[in-house]
């Protein structure tokens, strides 16, 4: 819960308060402060996990199989200008199946990428952004038969999922 308040306070604080999508869900914030990202779920629909033992992101989870999954994870190569290109084909071939073919919806930008696309009887939605040498990344799964009541929430979360100004005082900052 502390979690959630520092995030909407986070959120506030840099002006992305306005961000919460006006649906009739009731929304909360998830703030990482280790990666320094931000992201909003509906929570009448999804459930916390608590934050992951390594500090690095969280698990949410709804009944029938939908689940959100923030996180970031640190670029164990040198971030070049192929780094998001290759991730994103690391990422699609791990979650969709090396022999799947391109994805539904693939966009790669300069600083961010997305794909789309069926795994079996689910859909899979990553948007992965890179920020310095790590990668900030929104996964939501959720069952096909399901899509009238989360496709609508996946455009809001995106928009939500944001990474923060890194922290100029800390443990991780060295002063």
């Amino acid at each position: 819960m502390k979690t959630i308040f520092a995030g909407v306070f986070a959120l506030a604080a840099y002006g992305l308060a306005g961000a919460v999508p006006a649906q009739a869900h009731d929304w909360a914030y998830y703030n990482n402060i280790l990666f320094a990202y931000a992201g909003c779920y509906p929570k009448d629909l999804f459930t916390g996990q608590g934050e992951s033992d390594s500090s690095d992101g969280q698990v949410f989870t709804a009944a029938g199989g939908a689940q959100i999954i923030m996180y970031g994870a640190y670029s164990l190569d040198d971030v070049g200008p192929n780094t998001l290109r290759d991730e994103m084909k690391s990422d699609e071939a791990q979650l969709l199946g090396a022999a799947a073919p391109k994805p539904g919806l693939q966009v790669l930008k300069a600083n961010s990428f997305t794909f789309s696309d069926y795994k079996g009887d689910d859909i899979v939605y990553e948007r992965t952004l890179l920020r310095d040498d790590a990668f900030l990344t929104l996964l939501i799964t959720y069952p096909k038969a399901q899509r009238d009541l989360y496709d609508p929430l996946i455009a809001p979360m995106v928009k939500c999922f944001v990474a923060l100004p890194p922290p100029t005082v800390g443990p991780n900052t060295g002063k």
